[in-house]
């Protein structure tokens, strides 16, 4: 049984209800889509042309700007962040809603500042598919029902829920 608050901000125990279900279910759909994504990459690298992996190379052989050290350093912190919150999401933490999008558009946005980079068809097909169920993830967690999850019981309160 989990327990949530129902319309008239009192806690009830029932059972997990769609939208938290579907919730976890797209967590989890993210989590295997990314380890998926990655494992592919690794392999499809092998199979790109020639001039690609030559470029692929080079940008992996070259020292990095202080900009770029900064990029990836962000970047890292920011894929922590959405790791250990996309946890906190699964198991229902209050905390991990606000942690999980910030750790999403900050990401999203560092990517203007990342430069070119080479991604294999399959790759990126499974790259796509994990961005879109983030952003499923995202509107779940703020226009469904599992939003309540995520909402301190005197929060419903104040605003009149």
């Amino acid at each position: 049984m989990e327990y949530s608050i129902n319309s008239n901000a009192k806690f009830t125990a029932h059972p997990i209800d769609h939208s938290t279900r579907a919730l976890k279910i797209s967590i989890i759909v993210q989590w295997f889509l990314i380890v998926v994504g990655v494992i592919v990459g690794l392999y499809e690298e092998r199979y790109l042309p020639e001039i690609l992996r030559t470029y692929i190379n080079a940008e992996d052989s070259k020292d990095l700007s202080s900009g770029e050290i900064v990029a990836m350093g962000s970047g890292v912190i920011f894929l922590l962040g959405l790791i250990i919150s996309s946890i906190g999401l699964y198991r229902l933490k209050q905390w991990a809603r606000t942690v999980y999008v910030a750790c999403s558009v900050l990401g999203t946005a560092l990517f203007l500042f990342m430069g070119a980079s080479v991604t294999p068809p399959i790759q990126g097909t499974f790259e796509y598919l994990a961005n879109a169920t983030e952003g499923f993830t995202i509107a779940l967690l703020y226009f469904s029902t599992a939003r309540i999850n995520f909402v301190r019981p005197n929060q419903n309160a104040r605003e009149g829920r």
